[in-house]
Formats: C-alpha cells, sequence, structure tokens
C-alpha cells in the first residue's frame, strides 16, 4: 500500500511540472535534423570586416557562411550566459537568463537556469547518449529523462535542443534563408553596426529580413512545416532581425518580431567562452547541484 502511495506521490509531481504526465510516454514521430547536411563555405581566413559588412549588404547568404567559416576555424564548444524570450500560445514569456556549456563533438548541452524555467532547474542533452532523450533536473532533486522533439519541450520552446548552439542558430538562418532566396522572395536589409547591451556590450553587425508572410519555424530543421491559421497568428513572426559579433563575426543575437511589431522572440549569447576545458563530469548530471 505504501509503494503505491509513492507511486500515485510521484505521477501527481510530475503531473504539476509537466502538465499531462502521459504525453511524456507517448511514441514521438521523429525528425532528423538536416543542418549537419548543409554545406558551408571553406574555411579561410576571417574576411576584413569592411569585406564582411559589404556581403552583409549584398549577398546576406555569403555572410552567413562566412560566419559559419568563422566558428569552424576558431571553435569546437563555448561556456556562455544564453537570455531568451518566446511567445507560447500568444504569450510572451518572461526572459530566462540560462548558464550553458556546449560542445561539438558530440553535440552535447548542459543548460542551467539562474532566472525563469519554471520548475525546470537543469537540462542535459548528449547525442548518442541516454537513448536520445535529454535529462530534465527539477526540484534540485528529480531528474526525468524526456524526449528532445516530445510534447514537452514543444510545449516550452519553439526548437529542440539539439540544434541549440551558435553555429547552429546561424546554420539554421542559413538554411531558411537560402531557400526563401531560391524562391525569389529574399528581402534583406543592413542596418550597419550598433553596440548591444544584450550581448553585453558588444559591437555587432546588424541585419534583418523580412517576409512577404507570417512565419513559424519548425520545431527541428526540416520537419513538417507549420501553416499559419487564424489560431496560432500569435505566434508567428515577419521579421528576423539578427546580430554578428563585429569582431568574431559570430551570430550572438537573434529577435523574431511579429506584424505588428511585437517581439515573438529573442536569443542572445552574453559572455561566450570559446573552446573552454571542460571536466570528465560536466555534460554528466553530476552538473545538477
Amino acid at each position: 500500500m505504501g509503494k503505491r502511495i509513492l507511486i500515485v506521490l510521484f505521477a501527481v509531481v510530475v503531473v504539476a511540472v509537466f502538465g499531462a504526465a502521459v504525453w511524456l510516454s507517448l511514441p514521438v514521430n521523429r525528425t532528423n535534423s538536416l543542418l549537419d547536411d548543409l554545406p558551408t563555405a571553406p574555411t579561410t581566413n576571417p574576411v576584413s570586416e569592411d569585406l564582411f559588412a559589404e556581403q552583409l549588404r549584398t549577398d546576406p547568404i555569403a555572410a552567413l557562411q562566412a560566419s559559419i567559416a568563422a566558428y569552424d576555424d576558431r571553435a569546437h564548444g563555448f561556456t556562455a550566459e544564453f537570455r531568451k524570450r518566446e511567445r507560447m500560445g500568444g504569450k510572451l514569456a518572461d526572459e530566462e537568463v540560462i548558464r550553458v556549456a556546449m560542445k561539438d563533438d558530440p553535440h552535447s548541452v548542459l543548460m542551467l537556469w539562474q532566472q525563469g524555467g519554471g520548475a525546470g532547474q537543469g537540462t542535459l542533452y548528449v547525442k548518442g547518449q541516454n537513448g536520445g532523450k535529454m535529462k530534465v533536473w527539477m526540484f534540485r532533486k528529480l531528474i526525468q529523462d524526456v524526449d528532445p522533439q516530445g510534447f514537452v519541450p514543444k510545449q516550452s520552446a519553439r526548437y529542440t535542443i539539439e540544434e541549440f548552439g551558435i553555429e547552429q542558430s546561424t546554420k539554421r538562418t542559413l538554411r531558411a534563408w537560402s531557400a526563401i532566396r531560391d524562391a525569389g522572395q529574399l528581402k534583406c536589409e543592413y542596418l550597419g553596426r550598433k553596440v548591444m547591451a544584450e550581448a553585453g556590450g558588444r559591437e555587432c553587425f546588424v541585419l534583418k529580413r523580412t517576409s512577404p508572410a507570417d512565419m513559424i519555424d519548425p520545431f527541428v530543421t526540416g520537419g513538417p512545416a507549420v501553416e499559419v491559421t487564424d489560431k496560432n497568428r500569435r505566434d508567428s513572426f515577419r521579421t528576423v532581425t539578427v546580430y554578428l559579433d563585429c569582431e568574431t563575426r559570430l551570430q550572438v543575437g537573434t529577435e523574431q518580431h511579429r506584424h505588428d511589431g511585437e517581439l515573438i522572440a529573442s536569443y542572445w549569447f552574453r559572455d561566450v567562452n570559446l573552446n573552454p576545458t571542460f571536466d570528465a563530469d560536466t555534460f554528466t548530471t553530476k552538473s545538477f547541484k
């Protein structure tokens, strides 16, 4: 009897945190990310600031390729403070402040919430481990296995942790913008250089794309296209503005705005430390403390 009570209490805790616990065990139709299939520019010496600015004005696709090449040339992982706000179900959430560690090979992500995030305090994902699931840390004690493309992540984020990272953000931008260019609908405006408080006071190149129609990105790159309807239009965006660090050329900020100017999402990397030395326990649940 006592054992049954403990099981029921555990289920109640999970429901309180995640919504409907039954969704955690349902089979998921998974989508393989297409980001790794995206060709990038050959790694070369970084282009000059003047040439990079000219690319942003005249050939934004080449500029995004140069940004990816700049990361490939110098980085294989990083730590940073990650700040995000996202509109979900028509409601713009409060800003979340997250300490993140990310390693490229294998793709590994550790997130520890400093502000926001609800009951969740940390997530851990390592490609090829834990049966493809991520670890979610709650209440400083409870650790739950969650499918990164399951119901719960899709209710709490607009993009999968499987594609998290500075380079991954630029690859996602490049893939989307390349498809729009091929359709003859790419409209970009280079807005010059600006010191961004959101990026920790870094000076950034600013590039804005305006879409002819409302858009919602798929949760996973290459996943089913999301049709914008009256039901989800409040979560759609019309413009995307990317911020590329003037010194490193890396995409440290992204903002999406609705047709009426309302913020849909913002993502900022601050205090970026490239190529830190990670200890053996960084990408394990021992970091949940």
